[in-house]
């Protein structure tokens, strides 16, 4: 449903005076915040088509992770191409029309994730290795392969399960199963980062991610802040959130000052009971709702300006052994979510918090990445793009 001016008016005033209550799910009864960007629909214009699929991306070995790049060409146009890593070891680039492969850079072992920030490419790996790749769209993509455009970062002991850039693309976060989180700063101007804080923690980091607003709006305070690299200025304020194994909260670590501050991930601050791990963390574009895989067959969405849940997301699989992928619409409206032993991405509505629709009988085999972006298709067309990567060697793009 759609609301004029006068109805959404109304409801700012209800939502600040009024606290909803409980909401059935097919789970659990939950209580529920309602905020005004859960109350609106979408429009239904989620993907829907498959318009590509690249056959044995990861030179026939399972792909495992998937991320757009975005660039302009020589000539000022904008160019989208999607990346993905698996058990090759390779980071592979290939063109968002036709499938065209443009580049390979061997890496150190298989890649577990991948993000990137304007030009720059994280890969993390198995060997607890991550390297920075930086994308030249004005060299020769030959060029691309040769080992001067990597930094290799060897400060993790076991394999770097999540790596995040910051927006605002000051900052890169790294967290492993070695019980570490690593956050590094960049200089401005400068490709590479150095490492600013390692946070020790005594249960598992499986997920990361940014939430950034300008300084002061976040927690934390600048005095008596850690120095950062020479000829850095403080351009936005991050708050990194981090999610681990056999905890209850989200830890989130101001990256000016390091303070830490917990958010329970259960109905009531002083119920310490451990109900799910956070596998997965997504925040949506506009910032305000952020998007957490369990390993409780569900996802939960939570407003970060009221800390409370807004929704459960409970239609798909994962297990305690799942790895669920999952990524917002760019409208803010759906989500889109793997599903553990399934050939299908599941589309959410947030709103309604139900299945709207099921990408199914393309791939062969469970799809394990999920990403992303817009793409300039045939004719300018501007378009919502989603990539999906699976076990059946594939990639596949869908508009």
């Amino acid at each position: 449903s759609h609301y004029t001016l006068q109805e959404i008016l109304r409801l700012q005033e209800e939502l600040k005076s009024k606290s909803y209550g409980q909401r059935e799910s097919e789970i659990s009864s939950v209580p529920v915040m309602e905020t005004l960007e859960v109350f609106i629909e979408g429009d239904g214009n989620y993907t829907k088509k498959k318009f590509c699929q690249i056959q044995n991306a990861c030179e026939g070995k399972n792909v495992i992770c998937v991320a757009f790049l975005k660039s302009a060409t020589a000539i000022g146009e904008e160019s989208t191409y999607v990346l993905c890593g698996g058990v090759d070891s390779n980071l592979n680039c290939y063109q968002c029309i036709g499938g065209e492969k443009l580049f390979t850079i061997k890496l150190s072992s298989p890649l577990l994730a991948l993000d990137v920030k304007d030009y720059l490419i994280a890969c993390s790996m198995m060997d607890g290795t991550v390297a920075v790749v930086k994308f030249d769209p004005m060299k020769s993509l030959i060029n691309q392969e040769k080992e001067e455009y990597l930094q290799l970062i060897k400060d993790h002991s076991k394999y770097v399960i999540s790596v995040q850039w910051s927006p605002c693309g000051q900052y890169l976060a790294t967290a492993s199963h070695d019980k570490s989180v690593n956050i590094y700063c960049k200089r401005d101007g400068e490709v590479f980062v150095e490492k600013v804080k390692t946070i020790h923690f005594s249960s598992t980091p499986e997920c990361l991610t940014f939430r950034c607003s300008q300084p002061g709006i976040l927690s934390g305070s600048v005095d008596n802040m850690p120095p950062l690299p020479p000829s850095t200025s403080l351009s936005c304020c991050c708050e990194l959130i981090v999610g681990l194994r056999d905890s209850a909260h989200l830890v989130c670590v101001d990256c000016i000052s390091f303070n830490e501050r917990r958010l329970c991930l259960n109905e009531q601050e002083f119920d310490t009971h451990v109900s799910f791990t956070p596998l997965m963390l997504s925040l949506q574009p506009a910032g305000d709702l952020l998007l957490i895989a369990t390993d409780k067959n569900m996802h939960v969405v939570m407003n970060m300006l009221t800390l409370k849940r807004v929704r459960i997301l409970a239609s798909h699989a994962s297990g305690q052994y799942g790895k669920p992928s999952v990524c917002w619409d760019l409208t803010g409206k759906y989500v889109y979510s793997n599903s553990e032993e399934e050939s299908v991405v599941y589309v959410y509505s947030v709103a309604s918090g139900k299945v709207v629709h099921r990408l199914s009988g393309e791939h062969t085999a469970i799809v394990r990445g999920v990403a992303t972006s817009t793409a300039i298709l045939n004719y300018g067309e501007v378009v919502n793009v989603l990539a999906t990567a699976s076990y059946d060697k594939s990639v596949i793009l869908w508009t």
